[in-house]
């Protein structure tokens, strides 16, 4: 929406992973992976960072946190299980978000639900949101499901604001074909509609090429956008936490999307392309995206160092400040 108020609105669309264990769409509530980018097998190592992404992990062997280059990290806490958000960029001033998070039993993201509010003299709002996960028995995950409300009150005037979301995944042999995504969101009765289908395709010819043995996610893989352009579902994939990817990787994705709002009809297309190289233990090396490229590091999944806490200070909230309202900002979803 390009609506002035949206400036202070909550826009929740959460859509959406390494112990690559099956998981079943009933699941039941959970604890937090013990195992988290545990690479298991012949390989035995954890993964310790991808691109800009560090992972950092307790002496449980549980996420402790993810750092999203020099200024945006997450924290994960646990008995509550929360994410906080952190953020250090703007004015160099500490600030911090969070969401409640929930486990299926086999240790994957199961929902997150966030809600904010606020009130002074100039705009109030008050905004919930959540989305759950969806796997199937061979432990891929086939669906995000969310939703989201918001009241906002500003100049004497009232808004509402809701909307709903769904990503689904098609599976074949093992193997990621196409992802849908969805999303309705309205205004005071005035709908906005978007829509992509993003379908991916494999070199047949040579299929072995591209055997990824330990289902690791790639960024080739990369349509989780649920948390502003999904870099907390993504980083979660990387070390397991969002079920098992492709059992081969595609060698391009081609998108084709079409929004309406402002009273029209949006539309585009996108292609990728991807390249690969594994290490000779048979995890992942890098990923290319175009001309972007993604490195991966990995210490012993028995080393000591995997454990080391990154040393990222998490502040406590103030209830005035800069420190108000994060969780909007962090689950704002762009547009094409």
């Amino acid at each position: 929406m390009k609506h002035k108020h949206l400036l202070f609105m909550l826009c929740i669309y959460l859509l959406s992973g390494m112990a690559f264990i099956a998981c079943s769409g009933d699941d039941d509530e959970g604890a937090a992976s013990t195992d988290a980018g545990v690479i298991a097998g012949k390989a035995n190592v954890r993964l310790t960072q991808v691109g800009n992404y560090r992972f950092y992990y307790d002496d449980k062997g549980r996420i402790d946190h993810i750092l999203d280059g020099k200024y945006e990290g997450y924290r994960f806490t646990y008995n509550p299980n929360k994410v906080i958000w952190y953020d250090t960029y703007k004015d160099a001033d500490d600030e911090e978000g969070e969401v409640s998070i929930s486990y299926t039993s086999k240790g994957y993201l199961n929902k997150l639900e966030a809600s904010s509010s606020r009130e002074n003299s100039d705009h109030d709002w008050n905004s919930t949101g959540s989305s759950s996960y969806t796997y199937d028995g061979s432990g891929h995950l086939t669906k995000i499901s969310s939703s989201w409300k918001e009241t906002l009150w500003e100049d004497g005037e009232k808004y509402n604001i809701s909307g709903n979301g769904s990503t689904t995944l098609t599976w074949k042999n093992d193997m990621l074909v196409k992802v849908v995504e969805e999303e309705t969101e309205y205004e005071d009765g005035e709908a906005e509609t978007s829509k992509s289908i993003i379908t991916f395709t494999y070199d047949s010819d040579n299929l072995e090429d591209y055997f990824n043995e330990y289902y690791q996610y790639t960024p080739s893989n990369n349509y989780l956008e649920g948390m502003g352009d999904g870099e907390l579902e993504e980083a979660m994939a990387y070390i397991g936490l969002i079920g098992k990817w492709s059992k081969y990787l595609p060698v391009s994705s081609n998108e084709e999307w079409e929004e309406f709002y402002d009273g029209r009809n949006h539309t585009g297309s996108n292609t990728k392309n991807y390249r690969y190289g594994f290490n000779s233990n048979g995890t992942v090396s890098y990923t290319t995206v175009n001309s972007a490229r993604y490195s991966y590091s990995y210490t012993d999944s028995g080393d000591d160092r995997q454990n080391s806490k990154s040393g990222m200070k998490v502040a406590s909230k103030e209830k005035g400040g800069k420190k108000e309202n994060i969780v909007r900002r962090l689950f704002n979803h762009p547009k094409h």
